[in-house]
């Protein structure tokens, strides 16, 4: 046996009985599984989703036992990739690794986003200090946002040994403000031209931050750029922008405010490719992207841009791909996006992510004696549609003409005629129900009346001498899977 296999043996064996200490999973070998014929690639891309979902939904996923077969790669995952649940489970690989520093060079990954509300007790600052300093290989951290105690830990520990992370891609971690206005060693950019071979950033914002550029940060590879937290699109965000000369991909989660980032937006790069804009907006910022002539890929979220987007789309002429949320025109940009003077001749993929209301949670059904107390708006009224008959007709049609044009159409406004009709039935029901319930009809025809605006019919109910005392309520079968609409019979 080489020393290679018996050091490996002796991981695998390290691994194992960290594994069985966490009471994450147990498994015995001699046993047949489904997965068993699958290849080796896409077994590896399975093991790598479920234990990053749970260490314990890997039980679920597979069962146990765990065969000879599937044991190699969920070993891979337990050497490479280290996510744990509970701050002993730090304290057993820290353990693992004082007694064969082999486990440490193995880790490739290590995520806490379990941790939420950071440390408990003092002791695990220490361990946490230990666990970062015996990772040397490390590709990925994540921490998970608002855990500014174990972000401290980690940028005080990259201050104090620059060479700490020098295989380091990713990161997703807490920044933390700078004191009084001035940079300090561990806080804000500075700590971060230590990592040379950084690729992909998700930088978790403070709310109203103090963080200043740093002309010596300079952060060549950093190609992927996410930002998060209370102060994701704060113009502050910039300073972080600037110090990435060579971005390829910007998002913003949800972004905090609009007069923000439209500070943000004009000291981008033209030669950015993909930016993401998530969030709900107040106002629109979409007249401050034409000079990112070099954009791809854009997302715009809900109310993000006004009824003259196609005007400023005009200015990007390699847009390939758009993503786009609620508005006020949204009907109208996207008829013009498609068919106009300024439609986008580059265009491949269009995502609308529009809906047409607000979802019930629970059906109105007289069997289900809860749906009341929990979904009944009779005081305050129902959600209404947010899309006419006429407008809803419109949207189809454009995606109609998209489809025409060779570009792929996602997103929910796929779904928007569905909506439509199984809100329809469940305001016809809960009227129904109401009816029912107090005889008073005037919910019945609102909820008639608003059902043939959109040529969609339901059960009629002739009021003229109807006896509520004497009537029943029924359930008629409809074309739509799943549902019912209630009547009242005599």
């Amino acid at each position: 046996m080489t020393s290679q296999a018996i050091s490996t043996s002796r991981v695998s064996l390290h691994a194992l009985q960290l594994l069985q200490e966490s009471d994450l999973i147990s498994f015995s070998l001699p046993q047949i599984d489904h997965f068993s014929s699958l290849p080796n690639e896409l077994l590896d891309h399975i093991f790598d989703l479920a234990y990053l979902d749970s260490n314990k939904q890997l039980r679920t996923l597979l069962g146990c036992p765990l065969s000879k077969r599937l044991l190699p790669f969920y070993l891979r995952i337990l050497r490479h990739t280290f996510s744990p649940s509970e701050w002993r489970h730090v304290r057993l690989l820290n353990r693992a690794m004082q007694q064969d520093p082999s486990v440490g060079d193995q880790i490739k990954k290590v995520f806490t986003y379990s941790f939420v509300g950071g440390f408990k007790e003092p002791q695990d600052a220490i361990e946490l200090a230990l666990l970062l300093r015996q990772i040397p290989n490390v590709e990925e951290i994540g921490f998970y946002m608002d855990t500014k105690d174990m972000a401290q830990i980690f940028w005080a520990e990259l201050d104090a040994n620059p060479t700490l992370f020098p295989k380091l891609r990713s990161l997703e971690m807490e920044f933390l403000n700078d004191l009084n206005w001035q940079p300090s060693p561990t806080t804000g950019l500075i700590p971060l031209h230590h990592l040379r071979n950084l690729a992909d950033l998700t930088a978790c914002w403070p709310y109203n931050s103090t963080i200043v550029p740093v002309p010596a940060v300079r952060l060549p590879n950093i190609s992927y750029l996410r930002f998060r937290g209370e102060g994701c699109g704060d113009a502050s965000n910039l300073a972080l922008i600037q110090s990435c000369p060579f971005l390829q991909f910007i998002e913003f989660e949800e972004v905090s405010s609009s007069n923000s980032v439209r500070h943000v937006l004009p000291g981008i790069s033209p030669n950015l490719e993909n930016l993401s804009l998530g969030g709900r907006f107040d106002n629109p910022i979409d007249q401050h992207l034409t000079h990112l002539v070099g954009l791809r890929h854009l997302e715009l979220g809900s109310n993000s841009y006004d009824r003259n987007l196609a005007d400023h789309l005009a200015f990007l002429p390699f847009l390939e791909s758009l993503t786009l949320g609620i508005a006020v025109h949204d009907v109208t940009v996207v008829a013009r996006l498609l068919n106009g003077p300024h439609r986008l001749q580059q265009l491949r993929s269009l995502t609308l992510d529009f809906t047409m209301c607000i979802k019930f949670c629970v059906r109105a059904d007289p069997e289900n004696l809860n749906w009341r107390a929990e979904t009944r708006r009779d005081e305050v009224g129902y959600p209404s549609l947010r899309y006419s008959r006429q407008e809803l007709e419109s949207l189809e049609a454009s995606v109609v003409m998209a489809r025409n044009s060779g570009i792929r159409v996602d997103g929910q406004v796929l779904y928007l005629r569905d909506e439509m009709e199984n809100y329809l039935i469940e305001l016809h029901n809960r009227a129904i129900l109401h009816l029912a319930s107090t005889g008073d009809p005037s919910k019945y025809l609102e909820a008639r009346a608003t059902s043939l605006d959109y040529s969609f019919p339901l059960p009629f109910v002739n009021l003229r001498g109807l006896d509520i005392t004497r009537s029943r309520i029924v359930k008629v079968p409809i074309a739509q899977p799943g549902w019912f609409a209630l009547n009242l019979q005599q």
